[in-house]
């Protein structure tokens, strides 16, 4: 018998980076593709069988708009050990790991599903382009590689 519900709506999330809660405008790239192995079985047979050899992940991607006074940037980086001057003072400085929970939400702000990223550390940064043509929203982007995943549903 097929599931009755209704899809999720996608607009109502929640963001953990470590301890800090952050409001993103969008995530993008929760993605898992598995790679496998084939495995000879010198039977009789001229077929192969497959085991997985690892789970590859897509570096996943976080965007807000800057806000004056509060760049997510500088919380972020000290979370993760790092320094955030443009230049490369502290880089012999081990990284923290951290963990990301993206959390999809209810209308009643109850969780529906989770997605939990271990071991994560940021991979890039960028502010949006300014241009004075345009009547647009500055925006921070930040994005992370990570080394696993779990899917919680609720």
């Amino acid at each position: 018998m097929a599931y009755k519900g209704f899809p999720v709506a996608s607009y109502f999330f929640d963001v953990k980076i470590g301890n800090l809660s952050i409001g993103f405008q969008s995530v993008s790239g929760l993605k898992a593709s598995a790679e496998y192995q084939n495995i000879d079985d010198n039977s009789a047979r001229s077929d192969s069988s497959q085991i997985l050899k690892k789970m590859k992940y897509d570096p996943v991607t976080f965007k807000k708009g800057l806000v004056k006074g509060n760049s997510m940037s500088k919380e972020v980086f000290q979370l993760f050990n790092m320094e955030f001057h443009g230049s490369f003072e502290g880089l012999e400085k081990k990284i923290q790991y951290q963990t990301i929970n993206v959390t999809l939400l209810s209308e009643d702000e109850k969780p529906l599903f989770e997605w939990v990223l271990e071991k994560c550390y940021p991979d890039s940064w960028e502010v949006s382009g300014l241009d004075a043509m345009k009547n647009e929203v500055a925006i921070e982007t930040m994005t992370f590689n990570f080394q696993s995943m779990k899917l919680m549903q609720y």
